[in-house]
């Protein structure tokens, strides 16, 4: 018994040095990348590490030659915390002018909550290819291309564009358990009647990227549907700052 009591005490304590150091390489991972983010775009406080926190960048760094084939470009960065779960949705169609309301293509993505915060970039990007107008986003390691085919590349100046956050109005914070809408991009001349759930609303030829957390995810769903939520808190959905006219 005392054999295997040692044997017991040894693999825990190797069990404990392993932890050890792979947390410390993860500690260390980590404040490499926020260290690169604050030398390229500025140190972003963090006030409550509990919290949400976005960011625009005002000047995403891209190649000239890349940036001369693309209608479009936006750079958020991103604080996510500790052991945040959530969804990565974006889609293209009908969307209504306020709220997340969508009837269309779309695609959508989740991973594993991480247990440490996470400092990440999101770029999403628009670029023509024939008449149908074609979204790239890369984000937390993953890419991913869309069409947003209502949308028409000859139109691309007249779109309207709403954001969460503004680079001139700084970082802007929400609870882990709010849907994110990050972009939203619409035609302002394709406005359209749709019956939805018995009512007949105004929608227009678009698009949007959203993180919704994995806690929200039922009212999420019936929001992308249109569809009532007696209980709902307007809270429980971040709104944008503003149109870029």
């Amino acid at each position: 018994m005392k054999h295997i009591a040692r044997g017991i005490i040894v693999f825990l304590f190797m069990l404990g040095i392993i932890a050890f150091v792979y947390l410390t390489n993860e500690n260390i991972r980590l404040s490499a990348e926020v260290g690169q983010l604050e030398a390229e775009l500025g140190k972003m406080e963090i006030d409550d590490a509990s919290l949400v926190y976005l960011a625009e960048v005002a000047s995403p760094d891209v190649p000239k030659e890349v940036a001369d084939h693309l209608l479009g470009i936006w750079q958020f960065r991103c604080y996510l915390p500790p052991n945040y779960d959530f969804i990565k949705w974006n889609g293209g169609g009908n969307i209504s002018e306020d709220g997340i309301f969508h009837r269309g293509g779309s695609g959508s993505s989740w991973g594993t909550p991480r247990k440490e915060a996470i400092h990440h970039l999101l770029t999403i990007s628009m670029q023509k290819q024939g008449e149908r107008i074609l979204v790239f986003y890369s984000f937390q390691g993953s890419n991913g291309t869309t069409s947003w085919s209502n949308l028409s590349s000859d139109r691309v100046d007249q779109l309207r564009v709403q954001k969460l956050v503004r680079s001139e109005r700084g970082p802007r914070s929400f609870d882990s358990n709010t849907i994110l809408p990050i972009l939203r991009i619409f035609d302002p001349q394709s406005a359209n009647e749709q019956n939805v759930g018995g009512e007949t609303i105004k929608t227009f030829a678009g698009g949007q990227f959203i993180l919704s957390p994995k806690s929200r995810e039922r009212e999420f769903n019936l929001l992308l549907r249109g569809e009532s939520i007696p209980d709902f808190d307007p809270s429980w959905l971040a709104q944008v700052e503003q149109d870029d006219e």
